[in-house]
């Protein structure tokens, strides 16, 4: 399967020509790309970034992101000998980019599951599906609501750090811990599985804290 996927507002905030931040639904976005390039896909980087705007994006997400697209506003080489050129519409099977109608990153998450489920009998599980499993499945059982021992932790985090810390700020902590075991340390599917894990967990937290204000 080929994948494209836009940049600014996609993988990144849209502060072109600068680059923004990445938010939680972008990182679990990128984390996402970089299983099914493992699982063999073609991702492509399609943007309207050209020149040292193209360069500065490209950079970044090799550098932040610590994710490298398999193509760069460029189509892969066997849809180039079959339309005989590399024209200029990239030709994907699926395409990620916040400027579609009804796009959310739910409906990209949703895609890319499916494209990863299509895959051989002996092809390893999705990671999202693993994730789900780890903070919904028996781990969660094991470990306790994630609405109890993160606000723990954060307690305990704060009084050791001598500033507040928020439940949702411990997930996001966490997975970061596991980006940086995936950029220096050797190949590891859990540390992706459990970065992804906790992006959700920082989600579900985030979102409940801001339902908690709302309601006040």
């Amino acid at each position: 399967m080929i994948i494209a996927v836009d940049f600014d507002g996609t993988l990144a905030l849209d502060e072109y020509p600068g680059i923004g931040e990445q938010t939680d639904e972008m990182r679990i976005l990128t984390t996402l790309l970089r299983q099914a390039q493992y699982e063999k896909h073609s991702v492509i980087l399609d943007t309207c970034r050209a020149g040292d705007r193209l360069q500065e994006a490209v950079l970044w997400l090799k550098n932040t992101a610590h994710f490298s697209p398999d193509f760069v506003n460029e189509n892969v080489p066997e849809r180039i000998e079959q339309f005989g050129g590399d024209t200029r519409k990239i030709s994907a099977d699926l395409y990620i980019e916040d400027s579609a109608a009804g796009f959310t990153f739910e409906g990209a998450f949703a895609a890319l599951c499916e494209a990863l489920r299509v895959l051989p009998a002996s092809t390893p599980q999705s990671i999202l599906q693993e994730a789900h499993g780890l903070v919904y499945g028996d781990r969660a059982a094991q470990h306790g609501d994630i609405h109890v021992t993160f606000p723990e932790i954060a307690e305990r985090w704060s009084l050791e750090l001598g500033k507040t810390i928020r439940a949702y700020q411990v997930a996001r902590c966490m997975a970061e811990v596991k980006a940086v075991r995936q950029r220096y340390g050797e190949y590891d599917r859990d540390d992706y599985t459990d970065q992804v894990g906790y992006l959700e967990i920082a989600c579900r937290l985030k979102e409940g804290e801001q339902c908690h204000q709302a309601t006040r």
